[in-house]
């Protein structure tokens, strides 16, 4: 008879025991959201390690909403950490989930360079699209519906940058996200308030408005992506 062979038991990573030192440290300390994490050097010293492990622990904890990064200051303690940490097992799941917010990540940044391009290359015909897309996901009546028509309204927003590699690249994104949301029942994903927002900044073409409102409305969805794990894991 032929032995069984099994693999490895994966060992917790240097990089994830990082990321749990530091989220335990600033419940045991209760830091204030706004509070500046250690620089990556001092960070690096503290943990001997390198500073790509560093980096990666950083990322994870930015994905999870823990801490924020604000470029050339360094990393902060956001404001609700302290409900992602506290909450039954969420730690556990959102780090299971990195790939999705780094979906969100991608989706945020993707979806700022298309609306500051459809604002300079939109046409009326362009914005009549948008506005039918909208008008359907107002009359929407189920998750499916809702979900389809928001993305939707997304790709008329990036058809009208002309630019086919940006819609492919879009949508491909927003069927991840839309994955996520129907298996977590997050029909706020499709809120007609914010994408009519997001319609009448890129029509109106200030670019920091514009830029304002995609951070906006990818938080709201991160935000409520997390309301939602918590609720299916209370």
């Amino acid at each position: 008879m032929a032995s069984i062979e099994f693999d490895n038991v994966q060992r917790e990573s240097i990089t994830q025991k990082i990321v749990n030192k530091i989220s335990e440290t600033l419940l045991e300390k209760n830091v204030e959201p706004g509070d500046k994490l250690p620089s990556e050097k001092e960070l690096r010293e503290q943990f001997n390690v390198s500073r790509s492990t560093i980096r990666q622990a950083l990322h994870v904890l930015v994905s999870m909403g823990i801490v924020a990064s604000k470029p050339g200051k360094g990393y902060y303690v956001t404001e609700g950490y302290r409900v992602l940490l506290k909450s039954n097992n969420l730690q556990e799941i959102l780090s299971k989930d990195d790939s999705f917010f780094k979906v969100l990540e991608a989706r945020r940044i993707v979806g700022q360079n298309v609306a500051k391009l459809a604002a300079q290359r939109a046409t009326q015909k362009h914005f009549e699209a948008m506005e039918a897309a909208l008008d359907k996901l107002k009359d929407a009546e189920n998750i499916d519906q809702q979900v389809r028509a928001a993305r939707n309204v997304h790709l008329e927003i990036a058809n009208s940058t002309n630019n086919d590699v940006l819609v492919g690249i879009l949508e491909q994104l927003l069927v991840k996200i839309e994955e996520k949301a129907r298996e977590t029942q997050l029909d706020s994903l499709a809120a007609y308030e914010s994408h009519k927002h997001l319609i009448n900044k890129v029509r109106k073409g200030d670019m920091t408005e514009l830029e304002e409102a995609v951070n906006d409305h990818s938080e709201e969805l991160r935000t409520k992506f997390l309301s939602a794990l918590k609720s299916n894991n209370a």
